[in-house]
């Protein structure tokens, strides 16, 4: 029998954002090795809102906390009849 899957904690990200709030640059800081892989694929189709200063929108860097929760139970014997 397969063993279950228990990845979880916290993911730390630096990212950099172009004017449009596109994720255009990843580094991970810290985090489960196994989840860094999809954090990075999940941050490479977020889009946010873009940060706006004086009327004009300007690309911004920032440091994302990504909680990862990926567990998943044996799964219980089904009956046969």
């Amino acid at each position: 029998m397969m063993e279950p899957l228990n990845i979880y904690g916290i993911v730390v990200a630096k990212v950099c954002l172009d004017r449009n709030g596109r994720v255009v640059g990843i580094q991970t800081v810290s985090g489960p090795p196994m989840a860094l892989s999809a954090v990075i694929d999940s941050l490479k189709i977020w889009k946010f809102t873009p940060f706006i200063r004086s009327g004009n929108p300007l690309p911004v860097r920032g440091v994302l906390t990504i909680p990862f929760d990926f567990r998943i139970r044996a799964a219980e014997p089904t009956k046969t009849e």
